[in-house]
Order: C-alpha cells, then sequence, then structure tokens
C-alpha cells in the first residue's frame, strides 16, 4: 500500500481535482463519494470544501487547515477493509474528532485507490491537529495496514525507522513479519522521478527524462549563455526568466523546467555560464506561455485549413 499526504490550502483546486472524471493522462474513472463525518453536505465534494473553508476561519493562524490523503493499495479491498485501514490512519494522527469527505477513485484496470480530506481546526477548540514527520508514519501505518490485512509488504524508504517505531510502541509481530520479508536489508528504493515529474510526463507529449538528455547536452556542449540559448531553441525549447529563480525553460508544450533539476548541475555552475545573458531582456514566463498559445492556434489554423481545401463547398455559387 502506498499512502501521499499534504497539508495545504486551495480548496477549491483540490475539489476539482477530486471530481474530474478522468486522470490527468486522460485515463477514464469514476468518482464515488464514499464517506464524510460532520458535514452537514455529504454528496458534493465542492460543497463540503467550502464548508471547511469556513470552519477554519475559528483559527487565525492555520493557513494549510486541509489534510489530504490517498491511500492507494495494491488488492482490492472491501468496505470493511477500509474501515479498518482509516481507522488505523486516524488512530496514528490523531483525526478521529474532525471533519471530512472521502472519495473513491475507480479506474477499472486497478484497485480503487481513496482520498481523504480532513479538516485539521476543530471547530470547538478553534486548535488545528499537530501533523510532524508524516512520510515516515505514513510509511508505518502502511505496514500495520498490509499486516493486518494480509497484503504483501511494500518495500519502504524509512524502513528501519519504521521498524524503530512499531518496536517501541510493542508491535514486536509486525517487526517479526517485516523482517522476514527482508524490510531490513532491502536496498532503499529511489525514485527516478518525483510526483512533479510524474504528473508533468503525463501531461506532456515527451518524457522527462528526454527533456533532461536535451537540455544536459545543449549545457555541456555550450560555451556561453547565447549558444545554450540557440541550443535549446533548435531542440524546441525556450529560456525565460523566472518568477523565483533566475532562468527558466520552457519546452514547446508548455513545460515548466527548472534548469538545475533538469542538467543537474549547481545553481553557481549554471549562473556562470549563462553570465553573457541579460535576465531582464529574457521573457518571461507567461509572455513565453502567450506566444505558444499563439503558434498552437495558428497550427491548428492551418491544419483546419489544409483538411478542407480539397472538401466541395455544398453552395459553389456562393464560395466568391
Amino acid at each position: 500500500m502506498i499512502i501521499k499526504s499534504s497539508q495545504r490550502a486551495g480548496h477549491a483546486e483540490l475539489a476539482a481535482h477530486l471530481v474530474k472524471h478522468q486522470d490527468i493522462d486522460g485515463t477514464p474513472q469514476t468518482v464515488t463519494i464514499s464517506g464524510s463525518r460532520q458535514l452537514p453536505i455529504n454528496d458534493n465534494v465542492r460543497d463540503a470544501l467550502r464548508i471547511m473553508q469556513v470552519m477554519a476561519k475559528s483559527s487565525a493562524r492555520c493557513r494549510k487547515d486541509i489534510f489530504h490523503i490517498s491511500l492507494s493499495p495494491d488488492q482490492s479491498m472491501s468496505d470493511d477493509d477500509w474501515d479498518t485501514a482509516w481507522m488505523l490512519y486516524e488512530k496514528e494522527f490523531g483525526l478521529s474528532h474532525l471533519a471530512y469527505i472521502e472519495v473513491t477513485h475507480d479506474k477499472g484496470d486497478r484497485p480503487k485507490h481513496r482520498h481523504r480530506c480532513y479538516e485539521r481546526v476543530s471547530v470547538e477548540t478553534g486548535k488545528a491537529v499537530h501533523l510532524a514527520h508524516t512520510r515516515i508514519r505514513n510509511e508505518k501505518v502502511a505496514r500495520e495496514i498490509e499486516f493486518t490485512l494480509g497484503h504483501n509488504l511494500t518495500v519502504g524508504k524509512h524502513n528501519r525507522t519504521v521498524m524503530l517505531q512499531l518496536a517501541a510502541e510493542g508491535r514486536e509481530d509486525i517487526v517479526a513479519w517485516m523482517k522476514h520479508h527482508h524490510a531490513h536489508d532491502r536496498p532503499r528504493p529511489v525514485a527516478q522521478r518525483d510526483h512533479k515529474d510524474e504528473q508533468m510526463q503525463k501531461r506532456l507529449s515527451l518524457s522527462v527524462d528526454q527533456v533532461k538528455a536535451d537540455l544536459k547536452q545543449c549545457f555541456e556542449n555550450a560555451s556561453a549563455g547565447h549558444s545554450f540559448q540557440v541550443a535549446i531553441a533548435e531542440k524546441g525549447y525556450l529560456l525565460a526568466k523566472g518568477d523565483k529563480r533566475q532562468y527558466v525553460v520552457l519546452d514547446a508544450s508548455g513545460g515548466l523546467h527548472s534548469p538545475r533539476r533538469r542538467i543537474g548541475q549547481k545553481a553557481k555552475v549554471i549562473n556562470d555560464k549563462l553570465a553573457d545573458l541579460e535576465p531582464s531582456n529574457l521573457p518571461s514566463v507567461a509572455e513565453v506561455m502567450r506566444m505558444l498559445r499563439d503558434l498552437h492556434r495558428i497550427d491548428n489554423n492551418e491544419s483546419v485549413a489544409a483538411d478542407t481545401a480539397d472538401i466541395p463547398s455544398r453552395y459553389p455559387d456562393r464560395a466568391a
């Protein structure tokens, strides 16, 4: 089981994500509201999250009032199994007194996964539940759920730490089960790309690995900023000035890339090579995006004109 969580605001944006009937890569999915608590609205995700936003106003200091969790098992689960899983999760993080809305996503070709959005702020006390070390604790709960439900063990990044915490809580049975499956001596899994890269790759027509290879090759072969700018343009990329960083690269689909992350060099190394460029002379990200949209419209119009050029008019006498 894979558990992901985040503390966030952006209620409307989150609601839009939860109710989408297709994944970011176009994969269709069935969306079902599968549970709620302490909410007058239990059949509309957008309204539920709007209510949570109002509830959060009882705390003056909590800016990220939503705790969003997704549980993704590697096999099908019954409703009782899901109840057990959420009970263990709530016990770990102290969530049993908080309001939530739950949504199930079913993509058909894989086990269903569920999302829960908890309102961190208690209306009764006006205090937000404290959340810390969530990644390690997510793995710990995932192992508890797998052990309890008889699922396969998922190799995590923090197996040893999880085993120490379970032992401290007297769960030697889970520790022994993890040892039996060699969780303590397996190599730590290393993700080839993070979640943002995964989402970007679903959106783009080219892979993140291809972007890395292209930009790295251009950077290594370039003698200065101008030659790097020309080289990446020949491959379909544009250099722009960033809002938070000095330089960003955009691909033809509008994907935004950090030169440091894609090239794999420190910011100082990149800035030194691009020192002959004046960032203020580069287009902004917004300007590049507008240009890409204009080019896309031109391409679409030319494509439509070419496709319809040989289609006879229904009214030949009006063609002129």
